[in-house]
């Protein structure tokens, strides 16, 4: 590392480091042992764990949508303008009170490129926007790099999960470096946290 260096964490949040003392985004670190070799890397045992290194801390699903959509040039507008003419569903992404766990879910985020190619005739009905947006939501989260670990989903096999949205409809999920869902849908932005659970942007809609 060196003075001043910006890096990316894989759920794609920016992270600059400081040294003499060492920060990160502002904010102190201190780590308790430091350049631990691994086979495929390098690691730093913290002291404490620090909001910088968790920028979701405390930010729900939507807020997240809204930075990612801000930091990936407007690429999900389409999809939070539907969002924002749905209070239920918004208000699903939202901190509201309770345990998280119940709340926890992976939301499906399709780019503007995705719905311009949809039927308008599902966004103008609001019930069909409805069961639109709810095919987009699972209840439990879903972790690329830990995909296995999720309550909801059903393990066909060490590459393949079947999860259920709130729309009732079955996804079937093909694990490899690129994540897949019924064939012809491809993840092309995974793990993106938030207090409430994980967002993934998707090529086309479910």
């Amino acid at each position: 590392m060196y003075d001043g260096m910006e890096v990316q964490s894989l759920a794609g949040y920016p992270l600059t480091i400081r040294l003499n003392p060492l920060r990160v985004n502002g904010v102190n670190i201190s780590i308790a042992e430091s350049n631990i070799i691994y086979k495929n890397g390098l690691g730093h045992t913290l002291e404490q764990f620090p909001t910088p290194l968790v920028p979701y801390f405390g930010k729900s699903t939507f807020d997240v949508l809204l930075e990612t959509n801000e930091m990936r040039n407007g690429i999900l507008s389409s999809f939070i303008a539907l969002i924002e003419a749905s209070p239920d569903f918004k208000n699903q992404l939202l901190l509201g009170e309770g345990d998280i766990s119940i709340r926890a879910t992976t939301l499906f985020v399709p780019t503007n490129e995705a719905l311009a190619a949809a039927d308008p005739a599902l966004i103008a009905d609001p019930d069909l926007l409805q069961n639109l947006l709810l095919n987009h939501i699972i209840s439990g989260n879903f972790v690329k790099h830990r995909w296995w670990v999720i309550p909801t989903g059903t393990k066909m096999s060490d590459t393949e999960l079947r999860l259920e949205t709130q729309a009732g409809q079955v996804l079937n999920l093909i694990i490899h470096d690129v994540v897949t869902i019924n064939g012809d849908v491809s993840v092309i932005l995974s793990d993106i946290f938030s207090e409430q659970g994980v967002l993934h942007v998707i090529d086309k809609l479910l």
